[in-house]
C-alpha cells in the first residue's frame, strides 16, 4: 500500500513539474509576443522634421470614381505635344473629330448629346446639341485634373439606359445629385478637357481620342508654360530672403501635423489627399519645410502632371540648391522635361 501511495505520489509530483514548466513556457511566449508587438507599433514622431516621401516611378495611371460610386477610369493615353502644330490648325482637327459623331457632356449646363453642328469661333467652337447650343471656350482650361484619354470600366450598373445614335452606343447612369437625377455619360474612352466638358468615344476610335488629346494639350502647352514662369518669378524673392537668413524657420506644430498627415496620405497611395496637406503646410509657412515641394513634386509626376511636378521641384531647388538631393531633383527635372 505504502509502494502504491510513493508511486501515486512521484507520478502527482512529476504532473505538477510538467505542469508549471507548460506555465512557465506560455507565460515566455505571450511576453515575447508583447514585446515583439509593442516594437512594430508605430512610434510617435520625435521633435524632428518628418523625412520626405520616397522617389517614386511615373506611372501611366489615375483613376477616377463618379458620383455614384461604381463607374472608374483608368488612363490610357498621356497627350504629346505637336510643335508642328498651330492654332487654326487645331481648331480644324477638333472640328473634325467632333464630326465623328462624338458625344460631349457638359456638366455645368446638363448639355449632352452628338452634335448636329459645329461653328467654330474665335475662342473656341459652338456646337448644337438637340435645341440647345453649347459654347466651349478652349482658354477655359483646368490644371487641376491632368488631361488624356480615360478608358471607362464598370461593374454591376444599375440602373443603365443604352441609347443609339447612327450605329454608336452611349451608356449613361442616373443618380440623384442636389434633388434632381443627373446622367453620368460613359463610353469607352474620354477626354476630360476641364472641370465640366467631356468628349466620350466608342472603343474603336481609340486613336481619334488620342487626336483630340493632342490637339487640346497644344492649346494648354503654352498658357501652363506662361503661368508656371510667372509664378517662380514670383517666388524668386522669397528664396532669396530664405538664403539670407543664418537661423532658418523651425517647423510648426501645425506644420507638422500636414506633415505627418500628408506622408500617411502617401502611403496609403492617396496621392491627391497628400498633395493638399503639404500645400497646406506650406501655406502656413512657404520656407520652413522646403522638402514639401520635393514631395508635392514627385506626387504630381506620381500623378501624370508633369507640368506642376517640373514647377514643385524647381522652387525646391531655389530654396535648396545645395541639398543632398539637388543633383537627382535637377535631373528629375530634364528627365520630365523629356516627357513633355
Amino acid at each position: 500500500m505504502d509502494s502504491m501511495n510513493k508511486q501515486s505520489l512521484i507520478k502527482f509530483r512529476t504532473m505538477e513539474k510538467f505542469l508549471r514548466l507548460m506555465t512557465l513556457m506560455v507565460v515566455m511566449f505571450c511576453f515575447t509576443i508583447f514585446t515583439t508587438t509593442t516594437k512594430a507599433q508605430v512610434q510617435p514622431p520625435k521633435n524632428t522634421a518628418p523625412t520626405t516621401v520616397s522617389t517614386v516611378n511615373t506611372q501611366d495611371i489615375d483613376y477616377e470614381v463618379a458620383p455614384d460610386g461604381i463607374l472608374k477610369w483608368s488612363m490610357a493615353y498621356w497627350p504629346k505635344f505637336q510643335a508642328d502644330l498651330d492654332l487654326d490648325r487645331v481648331k480644324g482637327n477638333i472640328a473634325t473629330i467632333l464630326n465623328n459623331d462624338i458625344e460631349i457632356v457638359d456638366l455645368e449646363s446638363k448639355i449632352s448629346g452628338i452634335p448636329k453642328k459645329i461653328t467654330i469661333v474665335d475662342n473656341g467652337f459652338e456646337v448644337k446639341i438637340g435645341r440647345e447650343i453649347l459654347k466651349i471656350n478652349l482658354s477655359d482650361l483646368d490644371f487641376d485634373s491632368p488631361l488624356g484619354v480615360k478608358q471607362g470600366t464598370s461593374n454591376d450598373l444599375s440602373p443603365v439606359t443604352k441609347t443609339l445614335s447612327k450605329g454608336n452606343m452611349f451608356c449613361y447612369v442616373e443618380t440623384p445629385v442636389n434633388g434632381r437625377m443627373t446622367r453620368t455619360y460613359f463610353s469607352e474612352y474620354k477626354v476630360q478637357f476641364n472641370k465640366n466638358i467631356t468628349f466620350n468615344f466608342e472603343t474603336r476610335n481609340l486613336e481619334m481620342a488620342k487626336k483630340m488629346a493632342d490637339n487640346l494639350f497644344f492649346i494648354q502647352h503654352p498658357v501652363i508654360d506662361k503661368k508656371t514662369k510667372a509664378e517662380l518669378a514670383r517666388f524668386e524673392p522669397l528664396a532669396a530672403s530664405y538664403h539670407a537668413l543664418k537661423l532658418k524657420p523651425p517647423v510648426s506644430e501645425d506644420q507638422r501635423r500636414y506633415i505627418v498627415q500628408a506622408n500617411a496620405a502617401n502611403k496609403l497611395k492617396q496621392f491627391s489627399k497628400a498633395i493638399e496637406l503639404y500645400n497646406k503646410a506650406i501655406d502656413i509657412d512657404a520656407t520652413a519645410y522646403p522638402a514639401a515641394y520635393l514631395n508635392v513634386a514627385l506626387l504630381q509626376a506620381q500623378k501624370h502632371k508633369i507640368y506642376e511636378a517640373i514647377y514643385y521641384m524647381k522652387k525646391y531647388l531655389m530654396l535648396e540648391p545645395e541639398s543632398v538631393d539637388a543633383r537627382s531633383a535637377q535631373d528629375k527635372i530634364y528627365e520630365w522635361e523629356g516627357m513633355l
